[in-house]
């Protein structure tokens, strides 16, 4: 039987440019957690409150090693004194009014931890903030209409460099029974960043006869043909700007039959 600290710390490939190199030094992390939620929930008036937090702290925790060589990376982990340090607060609410539902998202989470990089200790902060606001509309015999709105706000401290992405995206969302066996739905959402703004689409409609095996189906994707997406995101060791293409505007026509 191979010896089980020699096999902790072997190498592994994780893409071409990066190797992982395994730590048997390890030990367990050390941390406080402290969480706190309070609910608040009335269905017969639709009214709907939730406020969470969470405090975490690790006095010994594992942290993220890397040493570039040139583009290549040589990746392990390591335990460090005061490695993480984490604190998120997040409110919701939801209220009916008659025919119309509101819903109200906030989230506030700050970030600190720490990392190795050629052999140079990195301290990193990290702020985000978020907030979400729709509105959906629940008529009987009419379409059920989600419209809605959401921001996201990242501030990025790593020693001397600073870096901020803010992500807005208005959202629309169809879903309609109709005529005993049809159903449509839409959803088109519009997103806009520092670098770009782009949309994403979708139309479908679905037909299907109770107790027969037949059903027709007509989708449209990337209705107004949208030709990428692009945002940002920070990794373990780079903040990227990932450019995504899309694929063009897709029409298609479906018969299926259940055996």
């Amino acid at each position: 039987m191979p010896d089980i600290y020699k096999l902790a710390k072997k190498e592994r490939i994780i893409n071409y440019q990066s190797v992982f190199k395994g730590n048997d030094k390890l030990t367990n992390e050390l941390y406080h957690n402290i969480k706190s939620n309070y609910f608040k929930i009335n269905m017969h008036n639709g009214n709907i409150f939730v406020f969470q937090t969470q405090y975490l702290k690790k006095i010994k925790g594992i942290v993220d090693i890397v040493n570039f060589v040139n583009y290549n990376q040589l990746q392990s982990n390591e335990i460090l004194n005061n490695s993480y340090t984490k604190f998120l607060t997040q409110i919701y609410l939801s209220k009916r009014i008659g025919y119309f539902n509101f819903d109200v998202n906030g989230n506030y989470t700050t970030t600190v931890f720490k990392q190795k990089v050629n052999r140079n200790i990195i301290n990193n902060k990290i702020n985000k903030y978020l907030y979400d606001f729709s509105i959906k509309c629940l008529f009987d015999k009419l379409p059920i209409i989600n419209i809605g709105f959401n921001q996201e706000f990242n501030f990025y401290n790593s020693n001397d460099l600073k870096s901020k992405f803010k992500l807005s995206k208005s959202y629309f969302e169809l879903t309609y029974d109709f005529l005993k066996n049809f159903e449509l739905t839409c959803d088109y959402s519009r997103y806009s960043n520092s670098d770009s703004t782009y949309d994403t689409s979708k139309i479908a409609l679905f037909y299907h006869k109770e107790n027969s095996p037949w059903s027709f189906s007509f989708l449209v994707e990337n209705l107004f043909n949208s030709e990428f997406k692009q945002f940002n995101k920070y990794t373990k060791y780079v903040i990227e700007d990932t450019k995504m293409y899309l694929r063009p505007r897709l029409i298609m026509f479906t018969m299926a039959y259940k055996l």
